[in-house]
């Protein structure tokens, strides 16, 4: 049987087979310019494909149940295909330890604290730790929109439960302390998008966000302010190259910004949200694809 011959393929899951409807408006445009393009469950069996010229991951929201495999797929995809963003990006995107990295380069980063597989937490650590916060978030360190994360008040009375909540998580992996900021629930958190490396556009995230087609888990635009710009720009200059895509997570609190994440793998793009950011992402894409062709 002859393989399909792709130009561009989107890399989605079991749950959207046919794609974020977001995602879709850029493959639309890029249909538009004559590429062909599909949309494919990154876990399915791609032998019937001949190896795409371009592979985008998108809408992959089951990797960290699977995360292994995603690795080792990444490394394959990447050897046949370009993939973006690219393999160099995204490895160490995926464990949130990569937050401590830009901390040490100066990037205000939310206070994380990891605890590691293997070592066993106790009391007197945990209430140290949080000891200065009202509440606080223990998550997986590989993990994505509100999987594994629970909230938990500081001092005695929630101690014991937070611990077997981390007990919980390191079967399968690290995972993290950070302070919970109350702002998500006022100024709410703003993700800013980047396409190619330049500002696109800004949406408040509603807190807790459930994993959802992009809009349709509270999401609202808005506009970052100039230090916000600027913080998420010092994120972005840490990068060995310029990212297809990027989106990076900020809350105020306080009147200071903190960076909650730098995504740089999977996340919604929002391009419903602003007009002419399909196209842009589109173009994006293609410019990459050229250079492929070159």
């Amino acid at each position: 049987m002859e393989k399909i011959a792709m130009d561009v393929v989107f890399l989605s899951y079991e749950g959207l087979p046919d794609g974020d409807p977001d995602d879709n408006l850029a493959l639309a445009e890029l249909a538009e310019m004559g590429l062909n393009c599909r949309t494919i469950d990154w876990r399915h069996d791609l032998s019937e494909l001949e190896p795409p010229r371009v592979m985008v991951l998108r809408s992959c929201w089951n990797y960290h149940k699977y995360f292994k495999e995603f690795c080792d797929k990444l490394k394959v995809f990447s050897k046949r295909s370009l993939l973006m963003n690219s393999l160099a990006l995204v490895l160490p995107n995926l464990h949130k330890s990569y937050l401590l990295k830009l901390a040490e380069g100066g990037v205000p980063v939310c206070p994380t604290h990891f605890f590691k597989q293997g070592v066993k937490p106790d009391k007197s650590t945990l209430l140290k730790i949080t000891s200065c916060y009202d509440a606080y978030i223990i998550k997986p360190a590989v993990g994505l929109a509100t999987s594994g994360v629970q909230k938990f008040q500081s001092g005695q009375s929630e101690c014991s439960a937070a611990l077997n909540h981390i007990e919980t998580l390191l079967k399968d992996g690290d995972c993290l302390v950070q302070p919970y900021l109350n702002a998500v629930e006022g100024e709410g958190e703003k993700s800013l998008v980047y396409i190619d490396g330049v500002f696109s556009h800004c949406v408040r995230k509603a807190p807790f966000q459930i994993l959802a087609a992009a809009g349709h888990a509270g999401e609202s635009p808005s506009e970052p302010l100039p230090e916000q710009l600027e913080l998420a720009q010092s994120a972005l200059s840490t990068l060995t190259e310029t990212p297809l895509y990027a989106r990076v997570d900020l809350v105020r609190q306080g009147g200071v910004d903190y960076l909650m994440e730098l995504e740089l793998t999977e996340p919604s793009l929002f391009l419903s949200m602003k007009d002419g950011s399909a196209a842009q992402f589109a173009r994006a894409i293609a410019d990459r694809f050229k250079s492929v062709m070159d």
